[in-house]
Formats: C-alpha cells, structure tokens, sequence
C-alpha cells in the first residue's frame, strides 16, 4: 500500500510540474496584438438608387470600422460618366476607415462578407483593399488619381465635380458620431 501511495504520490507531483510548465510557457508565449486596418472600399450602387439610400448604406458600413479621434469614416460619390449625357452613370462610393482585429483575425474577406450582410447589396458590387499609406488613399479620393496612367479617370473626375454640383453632393462626408463596433456585431 505505502508503494502505490508512493508512485501515487511521484505522478501527481509531475503532473503538478508538466501544469506550471505548461502555464508558464502560455503566459511567456506572444500574445495576438490588437491593432487597426485602414480599409479602401469601392462600393457600386444598383441602378436609380437615391442619395438617401446611398447615405443610409454609407452610415450602415460605418458601424463596422473604428471611430476614433483621427479614425473617421470618410466617404465620396463618384460617377464614371464621361460627357454631361453621361452624368451619373455606374454611381459608387469610395470610403475610407478603419476595422480593429487581432492577429489574422480581420482580412479584406471578413470585411467584404460584413458590408453584405448590412447592406444586401450585391456581393459583386463591393471592393476592399487594405492600405498602409492613409495620404496616398485620401488623395485618391479627393480625384488625385494617377491620370498619366489611366488619362479617362481625369474626365471622370472633372466630371464629377458637375454631377456633385447638379445633385448639391459635398466633396467628402465624414461621420464620426458613434464608435464602430467590432466585425461580429456589426448591424
């Protein structure tokens, strides 16, 4: 009896061991950071949606990024018309902002499927891009694009200016009056 009392005795002690081993090496191990995403989003609108509409899909993407004191969602309209009879054709939004995740827990897929589900729009109609360089991306969105390149964008962008002028559309929206919400809780 005393022997089996012994190894009894011997097991649970190792045990005891191979735990704090255990738990020291998982507290030592790194943990997933939580960090922040600048997102580019090109999200195309049905044909005859209003303005409203569109305002109310941009407010319903924002929920899903951060909101912070320089992490707003900014947002513009833009149009690919290239002539005055042209105005408004394939009307879109570019909007820039923010997601926080940890470790590979945020990719340009998560996002995508979440502005889906909030907004029903076609799954072919949304765009995301993850950026490194916020200056590069707000130029672009102010019509700074590379017309070297892409010579029609210059059209487009001057035309733009006359399709947001016709409809009393601002450069730029920025909504910043309510944090966003991490990507599972989006509504």
């Amino acid at each position: 009896m005393e022997q089996i009392e012994t190894i009894s005795r011997a097991r649970a002690d190792q045990r005891v061991k191979d735990i704090q081993s255990a738990l020291a090496t998982a507290s030592s191990a790194p943990k997933k950071q939580m960090f922040a995403r600048l997102v580019s989003l090109r999200q195309s609108f049905p044909a005859g949606i209003s303005f409203e509409r569109a305002h109310e899909i941009a407010n319903r993407i924002r929920k899903i990024g951060m909101v912070e004191k320089q992490r707003q969602f900014v947002y513009v309209f833009e149009q690919t018309g290239m002539t005055t009879d042209e105005l408004g054709k394939n009307f879109h939004m570019h909007a820039r902002f923010y997601v926080k995740g940890k470790g590979t827990d945020v990719s340009p897929g998560k996002v995508a499927k979440e502005v889906w589900r909030i907004t029903k729009l076609d799954k072919n109609s949304t765009h995301i891009v993850f950026h490194d360089n916020i200056h590069k991306l707000t130029s672009y969105m102010a019509g700074h694009k590379n017309f070297e390149e892409y010579p029609d964008k210059k059209i487009k962008c001057e035309m733009d200016v006359v399709w947001r002028q016709q409809h009393n559309l601002k450069r730029e929206y920025h909504l910043t009056n309510q944090p966003g919400l991490p990507l599972d809780r989006a509504e």
